[in-house]
């Protein structure tokens, strides 16, 4: 099942007056407060009410999901020393992998979907990171830029042609809202 990690609240502390340093020496340029890792959520809102009925999610954000734009491990009491480990990282599924840890969705219910085993497994507890990646569509034929291959299985049902999402042309493809999401299970550390 999906759990939230628990605040470790001297280094969310730490990081936040460190941004605040970063700020007043101009270095960080952005004029908002720092915003800690559990903050970050995906939220309910996303999702058809049906799928969020049966998979057992009161509205709001979804436990255990978190958006990966700078994700600080060291926030979360759970990883003291910083990072998960490869085999938390990589090799949850091994060593038949079924499915993979990672990968590119359309939208964060293919996600639950993709995981729903996960979801509602009662004797492990699970954390997942999504980040979403934006088209540009001024780079489009430049090259460079997002490509679909290097972030795992793609879950998602966009017609893709080309290999980098820039080059993509989806304008007539109600279900694109700009920008695919990269998604990451881990398990909860014990």
């Amino acid at each position: 099942m999906l759990k939230d990690l628990t605040p470790n609240w001297e280094e969310i502390k730490k990081n936040s007056l460190r941004w605040k340093e970063l700020q007043d020496q101009g270095i960080i340029t952005a004029d908002y407060e720092y915003l800690p890792s559990y903050k970050r959520r995906v939220n309910t809102d996303n999702i058809p009410e049906t799928s969020r009925l049966l998979l057992g999610f009161e509205k709001g954000d979804i436990p255990g999901m978190y958006v990966e734009v700078n994700f600080r491990f060291d926030e979360f009491v759970e990883y003291p020393d910083y990072r998960p480990s490869y085999e938390d990282e990589f090799k949850l599924f091994a060593p038949h992998y079924k499915k993979e840890q990672f990968g590119v969705a359309d939208n964060v219910q293919q996600v639950l979907d993709y995981f729903f085993e996960e979801c509602q497994d009662l004797d492990k507890n699970y954390f997942i990171l999504m980040m979403p990646v934006k088209q540009n569509k001024e780079n489009k034929g430049k090259g460079g830029g997002w490509r679909w291959h290097k972030w795992g299985e793609y879950i998602g049902k966009l017609p893709r042609k080309y290999e980098y999402l820039d080059d993509e042309d989806f304008d007539n493809v109600e279900e694109f809202p700009g920008y695919v999401i990269c998604f990451h299970i881990y398990p909860f550390p014990s």
